[in-house]
């Protein structure tokens, strides 16, 4: 009968134990995934997970991360930039002056999205010594 008793203590303590973390672990996921302000500091995805794995990426868009994605990025290229979407002409173009166009792909430090005082664009195309270059870029 002790036995029969212990091992009922036993269960009904593992069983308590089950469903007080489950119940944690979902009022967790209620307060960090709402709106409120209350686990703010924990809303940082890189406490879930590394920058390189795509579960950071998707947390940081469900933490609402100030940085978005572009809303309308070329249905073909699949990125934006300052070019014509139909023409594909970038809008400096006609500043070339006979400098050959560079096209910088993909980083942030050409699109201007760091704390620099000038963009990487800017420096090049104000270079002084007959620079034959100029810059254009994409993001996305």
């Amino acid at each position: 009968m002790a036995s029969k008793k212990f091992w009922g203590n036993t269960l009904l303590l593992i069983i308590s134990i089950f469903f007080s973390f489950l119940i944690c672990e979902l009022a967790f996921r209620v307060l960090i995934f709402s709106k409120s302000h209350i686990f703010t500091q924990m809303k940082d995805p890189g406490k879930y997970a590394k920058t390189i794995q795509d579960d950071y990426w998707k947390l940081y868009y469900r933490f609402n991360g100030p940085f978005k994605p572009p809303k309308n990025p070329h249905p073909l290229l699949g990125w934006v930039g300052h070019f014509d979407r139909k023409t594909l002409e970038h809008y400096e173009q006609s500043k070339l002056n006979g400098r050959r166009p560079v096209l910088f792909y993909g980083d942030s430090f050409i699109m201007c999205q760091s704390d620099s005082v000038d963009c990487f664009h800017e420096i090049l195309n104000n270079f002084s010594l007959n620079s034959s270059f100029n810059s254009g870029s994409a993001s996305g």
